[in-house]
């Protein structure tokens, strides 16, 4: 689907943030030059966002990134996390999980990373998850729980079908640890 015209990338952010995503997609999206295959849709903050799942884009320069403010750096951030090449989604997602709790709106990009298959990016996320927002991450978990459940079965379904040979028990692969903080998260929502 290509994302020309109206631009459905602005669906992709709360509404506060507008401005900024035309900024990003000025200086480093061309849209004429991507697309997206499809979409997930999450609420956040009693927005509903519709979120590229991938974008295939052609990465530009970052020499331009000096050109944006810190809040569209983080802007550019996200939707590098949704590119079609592992390597720009695992790059970014650092970025991201260090200003989850400045920019809490990260939370549905680092969230839908968790139920990745590329182990690298998995590895990423869990070595840096006592640096997540838990409030912000509970608040989102909360919202989505259609959505959480579905990324929960992502992390072990991956696991079944590509690494159990070289993680017989669920519990020495990467994920696991990530699927049990999203546990945690979720029974503390269910407190609250």
């Amino acid at each position: 689907m290509l994302f020309a015209g109206k631009n459905l990338l602005y669906e992709a952010f709360p509404q506060e943030l507008k401005a900024d995503v035309k900024a990003v997609i000025k200086k480093k999206i061309r849209p004429r030059d991507g697309r997206a295959n499809s979409w997930f849709s999450v609420h956040y903050d009693e927005e509903q966002l519709q979120i590229p799942e991938r974008l295939y884009i052609k990465m530009p320069k970052d020499s331009k990134v000096e050109e944006l403010s810190e809040q569209q750096v983080i802007v550019y951030a996200c939707l590098c996390s949704r590119h079609h090449d592992g390597f720009v989604r695992e790059r970014y997602v650092i970025e991201l999980i260090s200003n989850s709790g400045k920019y809490p709106w990260v939370i549905p990009y680092i969230f839908r990373l968790t139920g990745e298959y590329v182990i690298e990016i998995l590895d990423t996320v869990k070595e840096r998850l006592s640096d997540l927002d838990e409030s912000a991450m509970a608040a989102f978990v909360k919202a989505n729980p259609q959505f959480v459940q579905t990324t929960k079965s992502q992390i072990i379904s991956y696991w079944n079908c590509n690494y159990r040979s070289d993680y017989p028990q669920f519990d020495t692969y990467v994920g696991a640890p990530i699927l049990a903080y999203l546990n945690k998260v979720e029974r503390q929502t269910k407190l609250c």
